[in-house]
This record gives C-alpha cells, sequence and structure tokens, in this order.
C-alpha cells in the first residue's frame, strides 16, 4: 500500500510539472509583447552512415526465419544504419530576465535500426521546453531541460543519467522533466535545490547542489534523493587549471530501502582527469582520464552475454534501441559499459583552421578470466577527421575498432543462443553468433543553421 501511495504522488508531482511547465511556457508564448528580432532560432540537420564490418550469423541470413523472429533477425543481419536527423532549437527571451527555450527532434533511421512508424512520436520528440526567470535573489527554471554535473568524460557520478556515447562524444543528453531554484550568496557561488521526474515518471528525485568557485577551481558538493532506486547519492566534483587543467567527480551511492539485504551495500564510483593545450603546438589538445565504479564487473564470466538472462536483456535492450531512433547516437548501439576500471585517451590536432584529426582510447584495465587470472585490457580505438566548410557544413569521417581477448568486454566474440531459441533458427551456426563489428567505419555530415 505505501508503494503504490508513493508511484500516485510522484505520478501527481510528475504531472503537476508537466502541467505548469507547459501552461507557463504558452503564457510566455502567446501573451507576452517580445520582438522577433530577439528571438534567436538556430539548430542543425544532419545525415550520418555507419557500417559494421564483421559481423558474422552463419547462414541465418539466408534462411527464413520465423514470422516471430523476420523482424529482430532482419535488422540483426543488416551492417549499414542512417540516421537523419534536424534539431531546431529557438530561444525566445521576454525582458532582461525571463526567456523559452523549445528543442524538438525529428529523427528517422533506416536499415540496421528501421522501425515502423506508428505515430509522430516514433520520429518527433520534444528534447527540451523549458523556461528561466532571474530575480534579484533567485533564478528559477521548469521544464524539460538537461542536467549535466560535473567534468568527467562519458560518465555523469552524481546525475542519475545514462553516460555518454563515446563514439559520439557531441551527443545531447536527454532532457528531464523537472524543476528548480538557484540561490546565489556572492559572485562566486550558491546553491542550487530541485526535483526531476524519473524516466518512468514512477518516482521523483530531488536534489541540492552547492557550488563555489576560489581563484580558477570550482568546487561543487550535491546530495540526490532518488525515488526509483531507493537511494541516496553524495557528490563531489572538483575542476581547476594547475598549468594543466584537472577534475575529479566521485559519488556514493547509499540505499535506504530494499527487500534483498545484499541491496544495501553502499557504492561508489569516481573520475579523476587531466588535460593540457602545449604552448608551443597550441593547436595540439591532450586529455587522460581514470574511471572506476565498485559496480562494475571484473570476472568476464559473469558478463550478461555470457548467461542466458542476460542474453534476453540483451534482445530487450536491443529491441528497445531499434524501436527508438530518435534517442540513437553514435553506431546505434546503447553505452552501457560492463567493467570496473576505465582508462580514456583522447587527442585533438587542428592541423588548419578548418581541419582537425581527432584520437580516442577507451580502455577496459583489469579483468579476470572465470578462474581468477588476469587477462589483458580490451579497448574501443578509433580516429576521426573533421572538415569544416562554407561555414556552417561539417564532414566527419572516420573507424573505431575493438581490440582485446575474445570473451572480453570490447571483443565479446561469439554468442551461443540457447537451445529453445537457436533450435527455431534455420541456419543457426554451431560455434555461436558474431554480433558485435570488429570495425566501424562512419561518415557523418552536419549543417548549423
Amino acid at each position: 500500500m505505501t508503494e503504490r501511495m508513493e508511484k500516485r504522488e510522484a505520478q501527481h508531482t510528475t504531472r503537476w510539472l508537466l502541467r505548469w511547465s507547459i501552461l507557463l511556457c504558452g503564457l510566455m508564448m502567446f501573451s507576452a509583447q517580445v520582438e522577433a528580432a530577439r528571438h534567436k532560432f538556430r539548430g542543425y540537420a544532419e545525415s550520418r552512415y555507419t557500417y559494421l564490418y564483421g559481423l558474422d550469423l552463419g547462414d541465418i541470413c539466408k534462411e527464413t526465419p520465423p514470422e516471430a523472429l523476420k523482424s529482430l533477425l532482419n535488422s540483426l543481419c543488416n551492417e549499414h544504419i542512417l540516421i537523419n536527423r534536424v534539431v531546431p532549437s529557438l530561444l525566445v527571451p521576454f525582458g532582461r530576465n525571463i526567456r523559452v527555450r523549445m528543442t524538438g527532434n525529428l529523427t528517422t533511421t533506416h536499415f540496421k535500426l528501421e522501425r515502423e512508424i506508428k505515430k509522430i512520436d516514433d520520429i518527433l520528440v520534444l528534447q527540451r521546453l523549458y523556461f528561466d526567470l532571474r530575480t534579484k535573489y533567485v533564478d528559477f527554471r521548469v521544464g524539460l531541460q538537461a542536467i549535466r554535473w560535473g567534468t568527467a568524460i562519458l560518465w555523469q557520478l552524481t546525475a542519475p543519467f545514462n553516460p555518454q556515447d563515446a563514439t559520439d562524444p557531441t551527443a545531447r543528453i536527454p532532457g528531464v522533466w523537472g524543476g528548480n531554484a538557484y540561490i546565489s550568496y556572492s559572485d562566486t557561488g550558491g546553491f542550487r535545490l530541485g526535483v526531476v521526474a524519473a524516466r518512468d515518471f514512477q518516482s521523483v528525485l530531488s536534489y541540492a547542489r552547492w557550488k563555489h568557485t576560489i581563484g580558477t577551481t570550482q568546487i561543487a558538493a550535491t546530495v540526490l534523493y532518488d525515488g526509483s532506486k531507493k537511494r541516496m547519492t553524495l557528490g563531489v566534483d572538483v575542476k581547476g587549471n594547475l598549468e594543466v587543467g584537472f577534475w575529479f567527480d566521485g559519488a556514493l551511492y547509499i540505499p535506504y530501502e530494499s527487500e534483498k539485504p545484499e541491496d544495501m551495500w553502499v557504492s561508489g564510483a569516481f573520475a579523476i582527469g587531466m588535460d593540457y593545450s602545449f604552448k608551443v603546438l597550441e593547436s595540439l589538445y591532450l586529455s587522460l582520464q581514470y574511471y572506476y565504479t565498485y559496480d562494475g564487473i571484473t570476472d568476464v564470466s559473469k558478463y550478461p552475454f555470457k548467461t542466458e538472462e542476460g542474453l534476453q536483456k540483451f534482445a530487450q535492450q536491443f529491441s528497445n534501441t531499434s524501436s527508438n531512433g530518435a534517442s540513437v547516437t553514435g553506431i546505434g548501439l546503447s553505452s552501457n559499459y560492463l567493467g570496473a576500471h576505465y582508462l580514456l585517451f583522447n587527442a585533438r590536432l587542428t592541423i588548419i583552421e578548418e581541419v582537425s584529426v581527432s584520437a580516442l582510447m577507451l580502455m577496459n584495465l583489469i579483468s579476470f578470466d572465470g578462474n581468477g587470472n588476469l587477462i589483458a585490457p580490451s579497448a574501443m580505438i578509433g580516429a576521426t577527421i573533421a572538415w569544416t566548410f562554407l561555414d556552417n557544413f561539417t564532414f566527419s569521417a572516420g573507424a573505431y575498432t575493438f581490440v582485446g581477448p575474445e570473451g572480453s568486454e570490447f571483443n565479446i566474440g561469439r554468442i551461443k543462443l540457447p537451445s529453445t531459441v537457436s533450435g527455431l533458427l534455420p541456419g543457426y551456426p554451431s560455434e555461436g553468433l558474431a554480433l558485435s563489428p570488429r570495425v566501424v567505419f562512419f561518415g557523418w555530415l552536419r549543417y548549423n543553421f
């Protein structure tokens, strides 16, 4: 009964946030007198093609699959991904203290991520819809907004959202419905208090965040209550510059309610990194980051794709990815990392003003086999060249490859499906399926308007 009441209260709060956000934005848009010249309409249109090399499903793709599995296999057998996206964004200021932001996302996906479009929501989603109100002592923001805390690359340790796709560092963070108030006590610091609706709209997250700047160093601390996971998060992040840039993000996850005693353990994660731009060669930028999470898996024999339950989750996860192209980025695969220790290296060199090259390596540093023996690291290594032309156009091309011992995170090798599934697939190879590509080639064209 208590859980049901909590869900009702959470849903009520979520609906309240949603209704008031839309109402306030609507009133601002239609009743206020604004100057059209002050409107800022920006955005981008892009087309992304990706080719996945190294998939091997045996003769499955040559045979006629059962009707129930036809859609899934047609997707798995396809080596091509095409994503077309238009993201317009409108910023409307109302005087000096009030503004409204609206951002949409019109996306179509093809080939591997082809999906049936049944309603407008399948191709058009609202990414941002919020209004800002600034007063002398308190600043407010209410609506569909992005929350980005800390400096760590790929991972948000305190904010309860998915990590960013390593193959697409420019990906937009999904928006969430919420409201917050920022109270500054000086030009260098203040407090932010807010609530956010969970993605399933079944619970509400509340948080308090303090941020202060001392010289060139920023320090922040966060307390967050997550009703969906029944846990509290304590986080701290530091960013500064001492000849080289540096950052530290850390978080403790403290469960406060669970039916299973084993789920009441306190866990945590942290990331520490540094970056540097050379004085002699100012066009060269390097960054290095180490990330650790207590909840990561170091025994590769316990990876989800090596268990029947994990394979079922993978199939469900892939189905969700295929059916929700609006949130697909990068190579079109989810970015849920499995390990506990990661090293991330980035390098970027600007050759001329319009052309730059970059390299990335994401390595799972420490893993063991089922007997407790340390195995070699696995990694994703890639390079990209970007060319900006005609001021507003950018073309990017490159490739990523995945290396490491077979069965490791970035080289999962062949997966053997449960007999209850493999028996339904004509042409299923006895050695299993290679569902993960060895190399990913891509070409992206973007127009900024």
